[in-house]
């Protein structure tokens, strides 16, 4: 309660998760009064949970930084009016910012099973932050991706996000600007 998780993940989904394409389960109650709360969603059990033990393969990485693509570019330099959101510190404060999930790795990941499934789906909103989205790729690729894929593919995954946020009318942002964050 002191860290306003419940707030956090009931007003992602009542009120920013309709902003972004990026995929989350369907809510069809969300509510939360005080230190109550409710949120009944979409049945994805038919749906593989990322696994942090087995780490992201080049597909599921891939699937992942397509993701947070278009989370991030739906909120690239338009954070001002979430007040209720918090950041971080000086450097990953400093723009462009955007709505970052926060604790985007393989358990908050659901992975589609079948070809009517939505290629991935994002879970537990309770850590958004307004921050560089390097907070997120970067907490991906060191703790989800397996060290194989990382060291093999890092910069090919870091300009496919950069790819996607360009594609998603995000201007500023190069390649050599992600890296170095």
């Amino acid at each position: 309660m002191q860290y306003k998780l419940y707030e956090r993940e009931t007003r992602y989904i009542s009120e920013l998760d309709p902003l972004t394409t990026a995929r989350t389960p369907e809510a069809y109650i969300c509510e939360r009064q005080g230190d109550r709360f409710i949120i009944l969603m979409e049945d994805m059990t038919d749906y593989k949970v990322g696994s942090q033990v087995l780490g992201a393969d080049l597909a599921q990485s891939q699937i992942a930084v397509d993701e947070l693509a278009k989370l991030h570019a739906a909120f690239w330099n338009k954070v001002d009016h979430l007040a209720w959101v918090p950041n971080l510190q000086a450097y990953m404060d400093s723009a462009p910012l955007t709505l970052v999930h926060g604790d985007f790795r393989m358990e908050n990941l659901l992975y589609g099973c079948e070809p009517r499934h939505d290629p991935v789906s994002v879970i537990d909103w309770q850590g958004p932050l307004c921050v560089r989205g390097m907070n997120d790729v970067a907490l991906f690729l060191g703790q989800s991706t397996t060290t194989e894929v990382r060291r093999a593919y890092e910069r090919e995954l870091l300009a496919r996000y950069v790819q996607g946020l360009q594609a998603w009318g995000v201007e500023d942002i190069s390649l050599a600007a992600a890296w170095e964050d």
